[in-house]
């Protein structure tokens, strides 16, 4: 499930930058992206199994404190001694914030109903993740919440109802009392735990994604918005 955005204004930059400071050495197996969850600050859990072994020295190194994030790698090769494990060079790395599933009735007016766009989605690692991206006012520090919510009176064994929401608490494109100028759109990654919402007989079931945009012209976002919906079926979770 994925489309395009057309947006007015330069997205916020995903990727924390990491300047290797590794020789050349050889060539990688493999260069591309992962989603992970951390171990440690030198090893990451890929959402395929692998165990990530991180290599050689960087200006700076993923926190402890971080549960998830979504990195670009070089993987060198396996770890000596080892049949599923990797050296692993970190290009750059986005943290995951990570969510609980809220159900109907949850604080309904605090999940928000501003415009929320999910540039791509999937399943991976017993989470569904997604890129969100969201309008915000420049230069303010004020924290959105983004959320997921599950219409648990809709969703039966077959299909689950979620919607994705976005509360600005009044600094978004959706004001209208806010001026475009001083909007900016911003880009993060979250994932939301799947295991307490599908039933753990379920082999299969379908999600049903939902979220709010807003309409554009050329290039120019518009104050009103549009829905956007599709499925995934998420399997053996």
């Amino acid at each position: 499930m994925k489309h395009r955005s057309f947006i007015s204004v330069s997205i916020l930059a995903i990727f924390s930058a990491l300047t290797s400071c590794l020789d050349n050495g050889d060539a990688p197996l493999y260069s591309g992206s992962e989603m992970c969850t951390v171990i440690n600050s030198r090893q990451l859990r890929s959402d395929n199994g692998a165990l990530f072994n991180i290599t050689g020295t960087t200006e700076s190194s993923i926190p402890d404190t971080l549960k998830r994030v979504f990195i670009d790698c070089n993987i060198m090769g396996y770890t000596e001694g080892t049949s599923n494990e990797y050296d692993v060079r970190v290009i750059g790395y986005s943290p995951v914030m990570i969510q609980d599933i809220k159900k109907s009735g949850e604080n309904p007016e605090g999940l928000g109903d501003d415009g929320i766009d999910i540039e791509t989605v999937w399943i991976g690692g017993g989470y569904l993740n997604a890129l969100t991206i969201i309008t915000k006012v420049m230069g303010s520090d004020t924290a959105h919440d983004i959320n997921l919510e599950l219409d648990d009176i809709r969703s039966n064994t077959d299909t689950l109802y979620l919607t994705f929401r976005h509360n600005a608490h009044g600094e978004s494109f959706d004001n209208p009392d806010v001026s475009g100028e001083t909007i900016m759109t911003a880009a993060e990654y979250y994932s939301f735990p799947l295991k307490d919402i599908i039933p753990s007989s379920a082999k299969s079931i379908i999600l049903h994604l939902k979220y709010d945009w807003f309409s554009n012209s050329g290039d120019a976002l518009l104050r009103e918005k549009e829905t956007f919906e599709g499925n995934l079926t998420a399997q053996g979770i």
